[in-house]
């Protein structure tokens, strides 16, 4: 008997489920390019990715007095928009 066929055949439509049902990524919330605070440290996001578990992850270069890291990964809830 071979189950794993069975499987293979059957492939939901995904644009028959509602809405609701339908998981949709909410925005990042910070762009590419966007400069950003984290204490004393301004940056700009270089690039952004979410983690296993739906944390955002932003990597940032440091503007000003790096401290020999020039580039570096924050946390998204660690780092605050800068007007």
């Amino acid at each position: 008997m071979r189950t794993h066929d069975q499987a293979d055949e059957f492939k939901p439509d995904r644009t028959l489920l509602p809405r609701a049902l339908v998981r949709r990524r909410s925005a990042f919330a910070f762009k590419k390019g966007q400069t950003v605070s984290s204490g004393d440290l301004i940056a700009v996001v270089t690039n952004r990715r979410r983690s296993a578990a739906g944390k955002e992850i932003y990597d940032v270069a440091v503007l000003g007095a790096d401290y020999g890291r020039p580039q570096r990964t924050f946390l998204g809830q660690y780092l605050l928009r800068v007007h």
